[in-house]
């Protein structure tokens, strides 16, 4: 189960022009190049802290012939953004507001985005082997400190 690490550049900032404080950050991942297997952990952003991401998600564009499937999230929640990523469906799939109710309801993992008080990265775990699959991530994130870019 080893980890491998996509995110382009150094671990302290976002890959944009200072002083654009809304970024959308996009990784196209060829599985062919990138094989990965099951329980596999992609690092494909890096998130410096006092940043929100607002959403995360992928789009498929060449599935992967079989059953192919994972977790979108970060070191502190695997499915915080999306439990159940299909690379089987030419879709798109996005975080999106969900609630579980109970008394009273409750935000379910990330779906209304997460602010990063310290620095990780925004991560897919493959819960089958992929080596056919073309998806292309994304984080709509807001850098709240323009002075943490470098």
């Amino acid at each position: 189960m080893p980890t491998l690490n996509l995110t382009k550049g150094g671990t302290s900032a976002l890959a944009s022009p200072v002083g654009t404080p809304i970024k959308l950050l996009k990784l196209l991942v060829d599985f062919r190049v990138t094989p990965s297997e099951a329980s596999d952990v992609l690092q494909l952003f890096n998130i410096p802290a006092d940043c929100r991401v607002l959403m995360a998600g992928h789009k498929t564009l060449r599935v992967e012939g079989a059953t192919a499937a994972g977790t979108l999230g970060d070191g502190a929640g695997v499915g915080g953004y999306l439990t159940a990523s299909n690379f089987n469906s030419l879709a798109t799939q996005m975080s999106t507001l969900a609630l579980t109710e109970a008394a009273p309801n409750t935000v379910t993992g990330y779906s209304g985005g997460k602010f990063y008080t310290a620095a990780d990265t925004i991560d897919i775990v493959t819960t089958q082997a992929c080596d056919e699959a073309l998806v292309e991530f994304y984080a709509l994130v807001v850098e709240l400190l323009p002075h943490s870019i470098t």
